[in-house]
């Protein structure tokens, strides 16, 4: 116990006066004689006793009066145990405050971060205001005002009241690292730390890699305060499109899985939104704690960017309503298809066009996706190729050097292309054992004859754009085509901007990706013609076809894949000797700029706080767009117990879990200023008080009733 007002304690010299007074006033017995009556004088002697008894008890409630009112005004304050030898001081508290999205959930009709908000804002009002405070978001969005020490903590109050619950996922754990780091830099002897959330289950993660000893070493306390919430949520955690780019007309498939936390069954309300604009519903049943997977098909007609979302009827959870996917309806492609004179090229010409014919059957826009021009080497040789949106190219060991001076030309200039070898490579092979060639495309090859045996297409780039669709549905599809004849190219002599995308079984490539600038060159070394494989007879051959087409329209100086609001998301681009200027339009309105340095291939944007479509620009490119969504995890709202908090952190300092503020700010006073006992002592005084009036009153009552002679 120590006093703070010392100075008081000169007063207990008061407790003397009542024994002073009590023996100055205290009357003098006087014996009178009076006739004998023994038994009315021993009677008269037990009261005279008992007098005395109670004359003693209102001495000493008198001096305890003085003695309790002397020591109330000293203020006496009882020594923490846990302070040890540390002098009472000033408070350095760090409070961390959970805006995951599972606090966005009402509960009662009162959100849970607005709770979480009105309990930080009693826990800085009534704390001792000669300390410092700050405040840290689980998210890590904290406003640059809150994440410093202030002084008094009460001035924080006021600037916590504008703050957002986020849809950041960021393990608990890391914000209170950060909240570790800000004390360990306070010069106040007294650290604290308060943690305000919902006890969400994988807001706990992470606790392993808290040092423990740090933080017993560093803080004084913990306190926990949890703001409670129901568990019961149904959430979209995932919607992708198939593919993610389409023609206009042609049908897309959107699946997505929906996830309920709660411990009843539930039916979802679920609906397909088109630009903002709901195009069809479906109801999905749900156990509980378990996932069901709904599928939509629809067909846009209209080119350029569309926002799909998936949504479910509204519930205590708004965050996770709504999941978003970016889908590119591309525009209808111009096709130029050159190819060699003679007849039997002329055959394979053909039948390469009529291939691609089921692409310009007229959609529902009435608009054909796909438009071929055929042209013979002699007139494309002459003609301008940059009005074609893609190039296919039939080559022979005697295409024109102005033929392939055109199709260098388009390439550079951003064009893409797709080369395929044409039957009149067959002229050259002698026997079976094949001539050397060492024209545009193969770079120094020679001719497999058909005499050698066929071989099949063996491994290929599943992830690869042109692939993909056959990866996710038929990804054995590919193995089954035989193949009679290949250009087998020498890959020693291929560049650095040249990647094998497909091989056959024997390990030769099937097919070459070439960049030049921003142009591509997909290189085939079989061509479109039985002569070649059997692949034209596939059905596979028109998919990649199809897909070659959609690769050439999406694929550019720029490309960005979407990820969660934590991650944010990628941009790529090709790396360039300046500095480039991007600008990111947020799905609110808002542009924020981006600056890639020189030579950079990517550019990381973290800025994403909101799901939706953000779309990139760059001067000189087409603008794409990439969805953000919220964190999956975040939909399951189960609780955990309360000791799991006592894993998370060392339980040696965590004062216990309260439900609100005040009970925290109270403790928070009694840990750094010492229990405070004048209220106390005041009211013992006054007991003392009124008890010493009683007998007083009494006393008096009874020594009118006393003989002279007592």
């Amino acid at each position: 116990m120590v006093f703070l007002q010392l100075p008081f304690l000169l007063g207990l010299v008061a407790v003397a006066l009542p024994p002073i007074i009590h023996l100055i006033h205290r009357q003098k017995r006087r014996r009178v004689p009076f006739s004998t009556i023994r038994f009315l004088l021993q009677t008269d002697r037990r009261s005279a006793r008992k007098y005395r008894l109670v004359d003693f008890l209102v001495l000493a409630l008198r001096m305890a009066v003085l003695l309790l009112l002397v020591l109330a005004l000293a203020q006496p304050v009882l020594r923490p145990r846990a302070a040890g030898d540390v002098a009472f001081g000033k408070l350095s508290l760090a409070i961390v405050i959970d805006d995951s999205m599972s606090m966005q959930r009402a509960s009662n009709g009162v959100r849970l971060f607005d709770r979480a908000l009105e309990e930080a804002k009693t826990v800085l009002r009534e704390t001792p205001q000669d300390g410092e405070a700050l405040i840290v978001l689980s998210s890590g969005r904290t406003p640059a005002a809150l994440s410093v020490p202030a002084s008094p903590p009460s001035s924080l109050a006021d600037l916590i009241g504008d703050l957002k619950a986020s849809y950041g996922g960021r393990p608990l754990a890391t914000a209170v690292g950060e909240a570790l780091d800000a004390l360990k830099a306070s010069k106040n002897r007294h650290r604290a730390l308060g943690v305000i959330g919902d006890l969400q289950t994988r807001s706990l993660e992470g606790g392993a890699d808290l040092d423990r000893e740090e933080i017993e070493r560093e803080v004084r306390s913990v306190q926990w305060i949890d703001v409670g919430g129901e568990e019961a949520n149904v959430g979209v955690q995932e919607a992708t499109v198939w593919p993610e780019a389409a023609f206009p007309g042609t049908p897309v498939r959107v699946r997505t899985r929906v996830y309920n936390s709660g411990e009843e069954p539930a039916d979802a309300e679920l609906s397909l939104w088109v630009d903002d604009q709901k195009v069809d519903g479906q109801t999905l049943s749900l156990q509980p704690q378990s996932a069901g997977e709904a599928t939509f098909d629809r067909v846009v007609n209209q080119s350029g960017w569309t926002e799909l979302s998936i949504r479910v009827e509204p519930d205590g959870l708004a965050g996770d309503n709504s999941r978003y996917v970016a889908l590119r309806v591309l525009e209808p492609v111009e096709a130029f298809l050159v190819t060699p004179k003679s007849g039997a090229a002329t055959r394979e010409a053909v039948f390469l066009e009529t291939a691609l014919a089921p692409l310009v059957i007229p959609n529902y826009s009435g608009e054909s996706p796909v438009r071929v021009t055929r042209s013979e080497y002699l007139t494309a040789g002459a003609g301008d190729w940059s009005g074609y949106d893609f190039v296919f190219c039939l080559e022979s060991p005697d295409m024109p050097e102005r033929v392939e001076r055109n199709l260098l030309t388009y390439v550079k200039d951003g064009g893409r292309a797709m080369i395929f070898p044409s039957v009149e490579f067959g002229s050259l092979s002698d026997g079976g054992e094949g001539r050397t060639y060492a024209g545009l495309t193969s770079k120094g090859t020679w001719v497999q004859g058909p005499d050698e045996g066929p071989v099949g297409f063996g491994e290929y780039d599943r992830k690869h754009p042109v692939f993909e669709l056959l990866a996710q549905s038929a990804p054995d599809l590919f193995s089954t085509v035989a193949v009679k004849a290949c250009l087998l190219v020498d890959e020693s002599k291929l560049g650095p901007y040249d990647r094998v995308l497909a091989r056959f079984t024997s390990g030769a490539p099937a097919l070459i990706e070439t960049q030049s600038d921003r142009g591509t060159l997909l290189i085939w070394t079989t061509g479109p013609h039985t002569w070649w494989n059997d692949l034209p007879l596939r059905p596979l051959f028109l998919p990649i076809l199809f897909e070659s087409l959609k690769y050439a329209e999406t694929s550019g100086n720029l490309t960005a894949r979407g990820g969660s609001v934590e991650e944010g998301f990628r941009i790529r681009l090709n790396p360039a000797e300046g500095e480039r200027i991007l600008r990111v339009g947020l799905p609110g309105g808002q542009t924020q700029r981006v600056v890639v340095a020189a030579g950079r291939e990517e550019a990381d944007f973290y800025e994403a706080d909101t799901p939706g479509l953000y779309r990139i620009e760059m001067t000189g490119e087409r603008a794409v767009m990439t969805a953000v969504n919220a964190e999956p995890a975040e939909s399951d709202l189960r609780r955990s117990p309360e000791e799991a908090v006592k894993g998370f952190l060392p339980e040696s300092i965590l004062a216990g879990i309260e439900r609100d503020g005040k009970s925290v700010a109270l403790r928070l006073s009694h840990a750094t200023k010492g229990f405070p006992l004048a209220g106390w002592l005041m009211g013992l005084a006054l007991v003392a008080l009124l008890l010493e009036m009683y007998l007083s009153n009494a006393l008096l009552r009874r020594s009118r009733d006393l003989p002279a002679g007592e």
